[in-house]
């Protein structure tokens, strides 16, 4: 029978599965040590499960229809059987009934000797020619009224069972949308975040729980149609949702603080929009045909997702604690020593060097400055204008560590090892140090630097610093992000976040000075108020100021605005500058002062080399007061700006290389350049070697392409685990 063959299906299959396990066991290889970077196999790891466990349910579902299929079968031959032995016995009757004569006829007014089922669709047997009225309706249109009603919220299912079906649905939903996303985003922005995992976990935990009751109760309100419907488009947002973090946020730029050009998007909109409403319309259609299969699929898939997404959060946290590649400490801890704002007024009563690093200083928009105003650097006395300079990078980080140090980085291992590694190997501050310099850095930690031990020498504004976790704040940054990476393309312009957002998070509750950040409105407040003052003999001092990179908050009167240009914000931050150089002048320190304005990196266009990238740079060499702007287009680089500095000191060139006024300009020179673009998207990094002139793009000549192996200094909003996510101010 077919009952039979399914109990022998079942045995042949069981020993199958004995048989594979005892022959795989036996032939396990000897353990193996391997080092797989979890930031980068995450996906792998959601596949794995996935597969595992879309099989385990597939097969499943394919035993249960065989079983349902022998059943059906037992059913049918059962029916026949009793039909075939219904048949016999009426035969039996009417051949009874012949030989009793005279006798039935007398009896056919008797009712019946056996039963006769009573049912509602059949409520009586009526003998022939008798005629039973059925009542009329009181009032039938109410009834049908009601009948609408009650079909909406008739449930064949108790209690017990709705709640079964829909708690792994609301249990999905807080953990996927809130708990997964936001610590996911948190570990894979870990040495971003201004707080701790511990700080944060709880909360975000909290958060999960809430909305897991919230939803609960709100879909236990409901019956019937109407709670099948609330489930259907909860559901279908869990799997749109899990599709888009995962899969569809391909093309999207990091969050670097540029603004997004959404209406190149425009095209990924609606493919995205559509996808969505596919999602619904086809879990509407599922509960409409096969409403067993939609209820099964109601549990099956959210607890599937909760497995998938939990797998990979045990990996990712596991790395937190230890620090593996891309991971290192938290910008910003309860007890920390940091570079702070103190001396950032102070200047030397003999020689100074003041490098201004305005970020993404590109000379389009110098050049744009001139075409509004020709006379705006007229200001600059003494200055030469170099318009043949170039990073060796294409992002703040690393370019500003290099700019310091010379060590070049190919994102091969962690970025706070580069760190430690670059400063370590570098003599340039201790070189300084030999000449009695105080050095002032005014650097943003995990952008210019990784820790203050790094340095390997005293640095004058290191200081201790305490902050307080905002817990409210970090939840509405944490839910922003995570409905950034989740929302359709086409919403996601709401949640659009500045990494320096992140800022608000903490708020120091003891320092006397404060953690350096880059805000050139605050900074220019305080040089008017609070003017420069003299103080030690020798100073060098980096600024690293937000310069006139995105967004544009500032206008060209120091002014803090919803929204200004790139050509406003740069003679804003000029003119910070030359209040800066007003005050050296009147404290009579300006001609003994070395003076370098440049910038990190030129103005990235969509993370590919389209147009020379050629980064300003002014500088007034000491002993020098006052003259014409000049101009050079000699090929100089920032390793010309360590051997000017060291120049300034007095100290022998030797080992750094010419200065900028020294540098060779025959048409040959060769300068590396790197272009940092993203990796999570598969998108290779590319090298250049730039030959003479930078500003001819023919000069530009890619010598490979390599993808990163390490996650670098960015935060990873858009994009799935493992990817990167931008600076707060830098690109």
């Amino acid at each position: 029978s077919p009952v039979l063959c399914y109990n022998a299906f079942v045995m042949f299959k069981r020993r199958i599965f004995i048989a594979y396990w005892a022959l795989a066991i036996s032939l396990l290889p000897c353990i193996a040590y391997a080092y797989i970077d979890p930031a980068t196999t995450t996906y792998i790891i959601q596949i794995i499960t996935a597969i595992v466990i879309t099989l385990g349910v597939t097969l499943g579902v394919l035993l249960y229809r065989i079983r349902m299929i022998a059943m059906k079968a037992k059913a049918h031959f059962l029916r026949l059987r009793v039909r075939a032995s219904s048949a016999k016995n009426a035969a039996n009757t009417a051949v009874a009934g012949a030989e009793a004569g005279s006798g039935q006829a007398a009896a056919e007014d008797d009712p019946p000797e056996y039963a006769i089922p009573v049912r509602e669709s059949f409520p009586a047997v009526v003998s022939a020619g008798e005629y039973v009225a059925e009542e009329a309706p009181a009032a039938p249109l109410a009834r049908e009224q009601d009948g609408k009603w009650k079909r909406l919220v008739r449930d064949d299912r108790r209690f017990v069972r709705r709640a079964l079906s829909i708690l792994p649905l609301s249990f999905a939903l807080s953990f996927s949308f809130i708990v997964f996303s936001c610590l996911d985003l948190y570990i894979a922005n870990y040495s971003e975040m201004p707080f701790t995992f511990s700080e944060a976990a709880p909360l975000i935990l909290e958060t999960g729980a809430i909305a897991f009751l919230i939803i609960t109760v709100v879909l236990m309100i409901f019956k019937g149609v109407l709670l099948d419907i609330l489930m259907s488009v909860a559901f279908a947002a869990l799997i749109a949702g899990y599709l888009q973090s995962t899969f569809l946020n391909k093309g999207l730029n990091q969050l670097t603080g540029e603004a997004m050009d959404w209406g190149a998007h425009t095209g990924q909109m609606l493919v995205n929009v559509g996808i969505w409403i596919g999602v619904l319309a086809v879990i509407l259609a599922l509960r409409y045909f096969s409403r067993t299969t939609w209820r099964r699929l109601c549990v099956i898939l959210p607890l599937v997702i909760i497995v998938i997404q939990g797998v990979a959060l045990i990996s990712e946290s596991s790395t937190v604690n230890h620090g593996v590649a891309g991971v290192g400490q938290p910008k910003l801890r309860s007890e920390n020593l940091a570079l702070t704002y103190e001396g950032i007024y102070d200047v030397g009563a003999k020689k100074n060097t003041i490098v201004f690093l305005l970020d993404k200083l590109d000379s389009q928009y110098i050049r744009d400055v001139k075409t509004s105003d020709p006379k705006f650097f007229d200001k600059l006395d003494g200055f030469t204008e170099f318009t043949n300079n170039i990073t060796h990078y294409s992002s703040t980080f690393p370019s500003v560590i290099n700019t310091l140090t010379g060590e070049m980085y190919y994102y091969d291992y962690a970025a706070n090892t580069y760190s430690e590694k670059a400063y370590g190997n570098s003599s340039f501050f201790r070189d300084l140090k030999t000449k009695n310099y105080d050095l002032r850095l005014y650097l943003l930690k995990g952008y210019g630097y990784a820790d203050v031990s790094d340095f390997g020498v005293e640095i004058d504004n290191v200081n201790s610093v305490r902050y307080k976790f905002k817990s409210k704040v970090a939840l509405k940054k944490l839910l922003k992000l995570s409905a950034y990476r989740t929302a359709p393309v086409a919403m996601k312009p709401s949640f659009e976040m500045m990494p320096a957002e992140m800022a608000a998070t903490v708020e120091i509750v003891r320092d006397d000075y404060g953690e350096y950040s880059d805000d050139d409105v605050n900074f220019y407040n305080g040089l008017v108020k609070d003017k420069l003052t003299v103080t030690g003999e020798n100073s060098f001092i980096f600024y690293h100021m937000t310069g006139p990179h995105e967004p544009f908050t500032m206008n060209e009167n120091m002014e803090r605005v919803d929204r200004s240009s790139a050509v406003e914000q740069t003679k804003g931050s000029f003119n910070i500058v030359y209040e800066y150089i007003d005050q050296l002048k009147a404290l009579g320190l300006y001609e003994n002062t070395t003076i370098i304005i440049t910038g990190d990196h030129a103005s990235n266009n969509g993370w590919k080399i389209d147009h020379p990238y050629v980064t300003g740079l002014f500088v007034k060499p000491a002993g020098t007061e006052s003259g014409p702007l000049k101009s050079s287009n000699a090929p100089v680089a920032p390793e010309n700006l360590r051997a000017t500095a060291i120049a300034a000191a007095g100290l022998d060139t030797g080992g750094y290389g010419p200065t900028y006024f020294n540098a060779p300009n025959t048409g040959n020179e060769v300068r590396t350049y790197v272009q940092l673009r993203d990796p999570h998207n598969k998108i290779p990094l590319e090298e250049y070697d730039v030959v003479g002139d930078a500003n001819d793009l023919t000069n530009w000549h890619k010598l490979r392409e390599f993808y990163s192996k390490n996650t670098t200094s960015m935060f990873k909003a858009a994009s799935g685990p493992g990817s990167p996510l931008p600076s707060a101010s830098s690109g």
